[in-house]
């Protein structure tokens, strides 16, 4: 097992799809393409669309909701508004 330890909070960022009621990912479904998971620890989760980390100098407050939607093109705006960054696993 690998620890990381950072000052910084560390989210996992992808599209959101309930595999109980679809198939697969629909894109922009509720006007957003990506949604940033904010209480994966609280709530046993599977994240099969997983895209990369959004890292951010502040946690994230968001009770009771346990993801944050965003629009792809408004990525930019998103880590002004949370002072972050995303990080792709691939480009």
């Amino acid at each position: 097992m690998v620890v990381i330890r950072t000052e910084q909070s560390v989210y996992p960022y992808g599209t959101f799809y309930d595999p109980d009621k679809e198939r697969s990912p629909s894109p922009n479904r509720g006007g957003h393409d990506i949604v940033v998971y904010v209480h994966t620890a609280e709530e046993n989760r599977a994240i099969g669309s997983l895209e990369g980390i959004f890292v951010c100098d502040k946690p994230i407050v968001l009770a009771p909701r346990v993801i944050l939607p965003c629009k792809r093109e408004q990525m930019n705006e998103f880590e002004k508004k949370y002072l972050g960054k995303f990080f792709p696993f691939e480009e």
